[in-house]
């Protein structure tokens, strides 16, 4: 549990002070707030506070005054980032962002007691600790992304553009219909919470700004429940190239080369870094899901699950080598760490369920 706090609280100093360029500022730079803004630094720091109130009941015989003290390491932890922005040119130090910061840790470990005290915990701690249940959860926060609501008017009005003006998307068609397929065929109760929630996230990611209800969306759930229905005739291993296969033609689009070689970026989430925060919680979310969705499919294979992580490296290095000569994409080393973090976090979480249940069965990496 330590090593997934340690890991996750990187990850915050790295997003937090990304480009790692240092100087005395001549002159504050004034906060721009903003609703996306304020809900990113809310949502980042949910997983920190769920890590550490597990890490409290896990750990200490007196969980709330161990949370206690984790609290104010997370204040200055947040605080101590907000002052080394002050001197990273583009950023601005605000006492908000903390005050959104700690909001963030308090929903996270809020969520985990609610969890125990509604009797949920016995039914998600469970899924947390397999990677059926990270697949569900990446994808159902694809689908909500990026959790800003919307009006019921704006939201018809999307809706009826949608339908109308814009042009079919046989990508998204896909990415709905292997997205919805993959979790209606993965074991219960993952199974059995995707095909109950499916029509509902449905509903709701009509209600989310710049999201709205895409005609493909609405096929691609359909077929999907079909496939499900028809189950009997085709194995969920068959879903392993076509989401490759989706993943390939996704990046590499439009297929049209330039003549030049564009700059590779060697630090991770440089592209996101300079685009709209909606914008950048949805793409990465989508990488989420479909890496471990590869990851995934490809341990139900007959291949040695350490050889199929490798060779899954080989081939993103292959499309980021690629994306140097391909308009619109930036060629970076984004997808490779994530999918070593995917990889270390399920690996962390199998040896924590195993210590839990002094099991010997082999795990995920095994």
């Amino acid at each position: 549990m330590r090593r997934l706090i340690t890991l996750y609280a990187l990850l915050l100093a790295y997003l937090s002070l990304y480009p790692f360029y240092f100087t005395v500022p001549v002159r504050p730079v004034e906060p721009a707030w903003s609703r996306s803004d304020m809900l990113a630094n809310v949502l980042a720091f949910i997983p920190l506070g769920v890590l550490l109130r597990a890490w409290a009941e896990r750990q200490f015989v007196n969980a709330a005054r161990a949370m206690s003290w984790m609290l104010l390491a997370a204040v200055a932890f947040a605080a101590l980032l907000q002052w080394l922005q002050v001197f990273v040119p583009g950023r601005s130090a605000s006492l908000m962002d903390i005050g959104m910061n700690m909001i963030g840790v308090a929903l996270g470990a809020s969520l985990l007691v609610l969890a125990h005290w509604s009797g949920w915990s016995k039914y998600l701690l469970p899924l947390a600790r397999q990677p059926e249940g990270w697949l569900l959860l990446f994808w159902l926060l694809h689908q909500l992304a990026p959790f800003i609501p919307l009006s019921p008017d704006k939201a018809w009005r999307l809706i009826v553009y949608q339908w109308t003006e814009m042009a079919f998307d046989p990508a998204l068609l896909l990415a709905e219909t292997l997205g919805w397929a993959l979790l209606f065929r993965l074991v219960d109760p993952v199974s059995l919470l995707a095909r109950r929630l499916a029509p509902l996230v449905l509903l709701l990611s009509a209600f989310v700004w710049a999201n709205g209800l895409q005609p493909e969306e609405l096929l691609g759930l359909l077929l999907a429940y079909g496939l499900y229905w028809g189950r009997q005739y085709w194995s969920l291993r068959w879903l392993l190239p076509l989401a490759l296969g989706y993943w390939l033609w996704r990046t590499l689009l439009p297929w049209q080369w330039l003549d030049t070689r564009q700059p590779f970026y060697w630090l991770p989430f440089a592209s996101l870094m300079h685009v709209p925060i909606a914008w950048a919680i949805q793409q990465s979310l989508a990488k989420l899901f479909w890496l471990a969705a590869m990851l995934y499919l490809g341990s139900l294979w007959p291949l040695v699950r350490r050889y199929w992580l490798l060779l899954l490296l080989v081939v993103l290095v292959l499309v980021e080598t690629l994306q140097l000569f391909l308009p619109r994409h930036a060629a970076e080393t984004t997808d490779a760490v994530l999918l070593l973090g995917l990889a270390f976090g399920w690996h962390q979480l199998e040896r924590l369920s195993r210590q839990q249940t002094e099991s010997v069965a082999p795990g995920f990496w095994q």
